[in-house]
């Protein structure tokens, strides 16, 4: 049944009572007053139209959905509105809804078709969760959020926030999407209130590009302030272990922010041990002056506290491997740490260091010659370590060994000789390639040398041998393409 509006109005304005209707209580163009000491109980739907007004101070309890339709009609007042049916419940409008205190026990979602300020209390209770899809849910300042967990918190499952205002003191963000994934917030600077949603994913270019599927937690939290500027915020978000990608480092990670171009590392670098485990893992950062949004990362996935423009590491010769890299800018840049792993190794070890240029905005070009005479595969990659102790790692470029030429393709004749030398080459792989001939002592010392151009199969005549007095000597040959080859002959002369 329908109760008319003056019959409703009457009773509401007499003493405490509590009243109970059906199916749908529709308020049209009048005034409807819920005082203070009383409870209305509606077993159906709220429709308020036209011009009319609703105003609570007592509590309502509802098991149908809340519809306010037109421009005209309102509801105010400080008190609370409890929807607690058997099922989903919506609440509905075309403009924003001023709800004194807001509670929700109906085992199910209420779900907004509105936007929702909150003078006061928001009570989640009995698997209770509220689903924002488009629209926001403002709580007031000196309001208040309660009984939220894993099962009754607030759903941002659209572009909707929760916004609650953040001063010196933690405020808690009970949301999720996909699952649970709240956020703490606390601002040093000046009070403000902030806007919090997640999403079920982390992009490769922050709210845009390709999902990432490692080193990250597949989780991107949306921190906004509702004023830009004068906020000094110290974030900490939660996550579970199931949200984890391919290769994350728990150990070692932080919670990075998406700048405009990139998944920044904050200056200095800060990663460390994530808190907890399980279900309720968290890692904070402070020091936040801007916002945008934040995911979790390790040390494997974060750019170096520098702008690296390229970094290439080639052989130069059989003994050298050259590595060159260069900077568009850097900050707070003590330097890098070449580090190096060969193929039958399986550990990075540190081999050179390299001072960086502090802070810079130039371009800034680096050199190093490594000794490198190892004849497998050999991989280089940048430790960048900044002033204050953090570090963070470029990527990994490998580089192939030296060919060692000392087997079949190499043969050395008369053994002893008293004149020339002659060197076959059997199966030369790279005809026209530039070999350099050294003659040397026991001692390494090199007496003769020689530069000669060759071929295929390639016979080799070293006539200046000649003048060596009789004794053992070592035939060295080096490849400009990296291969080598070391002989031991003799000279014998007839006295």
């Amino acid at each position: 049944m329908k109760y008319t509006i003056h019959f409703i109005w009457f009773l509401l304005l007499g003493l405490p009572c509590l009243l109970s209707g059906q199916v749908y209580w529709v308020n049209k163009t009048a005034d409807t007053k819920v005082m203070s000491s009383t409870d209305l109980v509606i077993d159906g739907h709220v429709i308020n139209k036209s011009d009319g007004s609703i105003s609570n101070e007592g509590t309502i309890y509802l098991t149908g959905d809340w519809t306010r339709l037109g421009t005209a009609s309102d509801y105010d007042g400080a008190g609370w509105i409890w929807f607690e049916g058997s099922s989903n419940q919506t609440i509905t409008s075309s403009t924003t809804i001023n709800i004194g205190s807001l509670g929700l026990n109906n085992g199910n979602l209420l779900i907004q078709n509105a936007d929702l300020t909150v003078a006061s209390s928001v009570n989640l209770s009995n698997n209770g969760s509220i689903l924002l899809g488009t629209n926001d849910l403002a709580i007031n300042s000196g309001g208040s959020i309660s009984n939220y967990d894993a099962s009754n918190h607030v759903i941002t499952d659209g572009t909707g926030v929760l916004q609650q205002e953040v001063a010196s003191s933690s405020v808690f963000f009970p949301v999720g999407n996909a699952t649970y994934n709240p956020a703490t917030l606390s601002n040093s600077g000046t009070t403000d209130n902030f806007l919090v949603r997640v999403t079920n994913e982390a992009l490769d270019r922050g709210t845009m590009g390709n999902p990432i599927t490692e080193h990250f937690v597949g989780r991107t939290w949306m921190v906004s302030e509702e004023v830009s500027g004068g906020s000094n915020a110290t974030l900490t978000v939660q996550w579970a272990a199931a949200q984890e990608l391919t290769s994350f480092d728990r150990d070692n990670c932080l919670i990075t922010h998406w700048d405009g171009a990139q998944w920044d590392s904050p200056i200095p670098y800060t990663a460390a041990t994530a808190n907890g485990a399980g279900t309720v893992i968290t890692q904070t950062r402070s020091g936040l002056t801007s916002f945008s949004p934040f995911s979790v990362g390790d040390n494997q996935s974060l750019v170096l506290p520098v702008e690296l423009l390229d970094f290439t590491a080639e052989r130069k010769d059989q003994e050298t491997v050259r590595l060159d890299w260069s900077t568009a800018s850097e900050q707070d840049n003590a330097g890098f740490y070449v580090e190096r792993r060969l193929e039958n190794e399986t550990e990075f070890s540190q081999v050179a260091w390299v001072d960086g240029a502090g802070t810079s905005t130039e371009v800034n070009r680096y050199l190093l010659l490594d000794d490198n005479t190892f004849e497998g595969t050999s991989y280089y990659r940048l430790q960048q370590k900044d002033f204050s102790g953090g570090f963070s790692y470029s990527a990994i470029r490998a580089v192939e060994g030296i060919k060692d030429l000392s087997s079949n393709t190499v043969g050395i004749y008369p053994i002893p000789t008293d004149e020339g030398l002659h060197i076959k080459l059997t199966d030369w792989e790279h005809r026209g390639d530039r070999l350099d001939l050294s003659v040397m002592d026991l001692l390494g010392r090199v007496l003769l040398t020689k530069q000669i151009s060759i071929g295929a199969d390639e016979l080799i005549y070293f006539g200046e041998i000649e003048y060596l007095p009789s004794g053992q000597y070592l035939l060295r040959g080096d490849s400009n393409q990296g291969g080598h080859f070391m002989k031991k002959f003799i000279i014998a002369r007839e006295e």
